[in-house]
């Protein structure tokens, strides 16, 4: 799943506050005026909502910017409404951004939204003159793919399971180069085929998750070019020298390094770059869900990671069917606005009746097993498809993946 965007929100600004007004000659601007409406759609999977500082300018080829407030719109069932009046006819650049602020997982969350059109024409007949603008949410962050997630682990020659070889890459899927500092990995809390009565059940609002680490950095520390992918190892190191049927993970990008609380200790390459562990459930180590059947994404924390702590963590909880004995399961919940991708793992012979993420998200799931029963998924990972030079990204892993896959690191 991909928010794309069309420019940097620091590019817009930039182009935005170089025409505050028209240029010195002013001959060539048409003096018939006209009027035009202005939809803000909000994205659908929000709900409830209201806009603040927003701000819509409507920029045209004579450096003329006009410029109108949140406070000029109507609420609509959709977004927002305004009338313009008194603009010049012509083409306009119109850019649209503010601040949603709504309800997910129990808490008001604010999160950032734009929208861009670069070639609106405006005509002399007022009645063909409509904008709609769907403003997206912007994270810094988009852009960024899940591209492959090896979590099956591979055989010893001597037939035992090895599972330190278990990682997931991630990819840039623009044209351009961009930066993975603050970016979160995560993996779910919910399990698919796992289906129970959460007494706050929050799968359709955004991603609950029982691990979640971030790619450190101060915001252009970690370039990613075109087309290129960060590895992050759950053990960075030639795990052939182990097990011959493994691969080297040593020049991995990132590891996820966990300082444990028992006696099981984690290995630490100290050529690699650690992630930072925001939360694991686990008092040990991470170890990536071998049975295939729950969920990854990446996605931007919107505010400090201090209150990201303070303020998201989520207790899923519910009663066992059998005794009634109250069930907790500690996750940090991210709302679906913070979400860049996602990709829905479970296991081929499960019945799909429980969807663990909003379908806004992933509207289907890949593999590697049919079911517990199934050993072939062994060393196979899944891996996103690509298409004309780019990864294929359509919120359906069903049509986006291919499962039970060779490693590409093979």
């Amino acid at each position: 799943m991909k928010k794309k965007i069309l420019m940097s929100i620091s590019m817009l600004l930039a182009m935005c506050f170089a025409f505050v007004s028209c240029s010195e000659d002013k001959n060539d601007v048409p003096e018939t005026k006209t009027s035009v409406v202005i939809n803000l759609e909000t994205p659908i999977n929000i709900g409830e909502n209201t806009l603040t500082d927003g701000v819509v300018l409507l920029v045209n080829k004579w450096g003329c910017t006009y410029t109108y407030t949140i406070k000029e719109f109507e609420k609509t069932e959709k977004g927002y409404k305004a009338v313009v009046k008194d603009i010049p006819v012509g083409t306009y650049g119109v850019i649209a951004q503010g601040k949603l602020k709504y309800q997910s997982g129990g808490k008001e969350i604010t999160t950032d939204v734009k929208a861009t059109n670069d070639n609106v024409q405006l005509v002399e007949d007022m009645n063909k003159n409509s904008i709609s603008l769907l403003l997206h949410v912007f994270t810094g962050k988009e852009g960024f793919v899940i591209s492959e997630v090896f979590f099956r682990g591979t055989k010893t020659p001597q037939g035992k399971q090895y599972i330190a070889d278990q990682y997931i890459k991630i990819a840039n899927n623009t044209n351009e180069i961009l930066y993975a500092d603050g970016l979160v990995i995560m993996q779910s809390v919910f399990i698919n085929g796992n289906k129970h009565n959460y007494l706050k059940d929050y799968r359709n609002e955004g991603f609950a998750a029982d691990a979640v680490y971030m790619i450190p950095g101060d915001g252009d520390d970690v370039p990613v070019k075109p087309g290129a992918s960060l590895l992050l190892a759950l053990n960075a190191k030639n795990h052939k020298t182990v097990n011959p049927n493994s691969f080297d993970l040593s020049k991995a990008d990132f590891e996820f390094y966990d300082v444990s609380t028992n006696n099981y200790k984690d290995e630490q390459n100290p050529g690699v770059r650690d992630l930072e562990r925001i939360f694991c459930s686990s008092a040990s180590i991470l170890v990536l869900n071998m049975q295939g059947n729950k969920a990854y994404a990446i996605g931007k924390i919107q505010g400090t990671k201090k209150a990201f702590l303070k303020h998201n963590y989520y207790e899923a909880q519910y009663h066992n069917e059998i005794n009634g004995k109250l069930i907790t399961q500690k996750a940090y919940f991210l709302p679906s606005s913070w979400i860049i991708d996602a990709v829905n793992i479970d296991m081929q012979d499960n019945p799909h009746d429980w969807n663990i993420l909003p379908i806004s998200m992933d509207k289907g799931y890949t593999y590697c097993i049919a079911n517990t029963k199934d050993a072939t998924g062994v060393g196979k990972a899944v891996v996103r498809k690509m298409q004309n030079g780019k990864y294929v990204d359509t919120n359906n892993s069903t049509e986006d993946f291919t499962p039970k896959a060779t490693p590409t690191v093979k």
